[in-house]
């Protein structure tokens, strides 16, 4: 797609020189092929979305979010409801959404640099998902491409940002940091009641290990909480896991590790349209594995609210129509 008008929204500050000169390399390319590029940088956190705005407001064709899920997820709160669709240059180090739609992620070797990124990009069409809507505690509203949930994993994501003892957050270590999050945070952890609605109509009120809202499949890169999601069909699909302490938790891990959830008697599956979590005691919140806040968490699905730009190799098993675009 040669000529189209985009912002490459990115943070100056993010990853050695090195990464700096490959989010140049990778714009270079972009102009070189005929796109017109706008440079964005953010400067504090939250300020991608209003890059974003101001991309739409521009009447760009695309925003291009270079960095990790967070990143990502700021981009596309500016985005919502717009022409100008989401682009993706994976950077960070979840990078789970572009993972599970073949987007290519960055990596040691000189092949696995974002330019390759890039020249997916030119090749990428433009398609309407739909994105999830969360609002939390204190009425603030995120909008989300995979998942927002309450319980153990809301609990490890708050503190791989900030480690309640040493004030510090994990997130320079990567993956290595929310296993250490997650190990801390298992020690301690028992749950709560929860009472979960489910479209005004059905309610689940148990003691409750963790509720996950999933729009898309993969699942911190590792597992497939909702196997037969789709970012189009206009539902979102609800993984609650019913437990008390570490037994149960470890338990959940390991049944979603080896693909086993729907068999375990203490995991429920639903799907909805609009679904409120209340806790007996506040819990966590996260939005895309962004912690945000405490309980009470409603969610519901926003249909058709995104056009992002997916690369020709995206799984079909992502979607429940056939893909057409969108006329460019």
């Amino acid at each position: 797609m040669a000529h189209l008008k985009a912002t490459i929204i990115f943070n100056p500050q993010a990853g050695a020189k090195s990464l700096q000169l490959e989010i140049q390399q990778a714009g270079s390319y972009l102009v070189e092929n005929g796109w017109r590029i706008t440079w964005a940088e953010t400067a504090y956190p939250g300020h991608a979305t209003t890059l974003a705005q101001q991309s739409a407001a521009r009447g760009d064709d695309i925003a291009i979010a270079v960095g990790g899920d967070g990143t990502v997820n700021e981009v596309l709160n500016g985005l919502v409801g717009t022409r100008t669709a989401l682009g993706i240059i994976p950077s960070g180090t979840g990078n789970v959404f572009a993972a599970d739609m073949r987007i290519p992620l960055p990596g040691p070797l000189p092949h696995q640099k974002l330019i390759r990124a890039a020249e997916t990009l030119l090749v990428s069409k433009p398609r309407r998902i739909d994105v999830g809507s969360a609002v939390w505690g204190n009425g603030q509203r995120r909008y989300f491409l995979s998942w927002a949930g309450a319980g153990l994993d809301a609990a490890i994501s708050d503190a791989v940002e900030v480690d309640k003892n040493t004030r510090r957050s994990w997130r320079f270590l990567g993956m290595f940091g929310w296993l250490i999050s997650g190990l801390w945070v298992l020690r301690n952890f028992r749950g709560t009641h929860m009472r979960v609605t489910l479209d005004h109509r059905r309610v689940i009120s148990r003691r409750i290990i963790m509720t996950t809202v999933n729009n898309a499949q993969l699942y911190g890169r590792f597992w497939r909480l909702s196997p037969d999601a789709k970012l189009d069909d206009g539902w979102l699909d609800v993984v609650i896991m019913e437990g008390y302490g570490w037994r149960s938790s470890v338990r959940h891990i390991f049944n979603a590790s080896v693909g086993r959830l729907a068999a375990d008697p203490d995991t429920y599956l639903y799907r909805a349209r609009h679904i409120s979590v209340e806790a007996g005691e506040p819990m966590p919140v996260h939005v895309d594995a962004e912690s945000v806040g405490l309980t009470p968490l409603t969610v519901e699905i926003v249909p058709q609210a995104l056009t992002i730009f997916l690369p020709p190799n995206v799984p079909p098993t992502r979607f429940s129509t056939i893909a057409g675009g969108i006329s460019s």
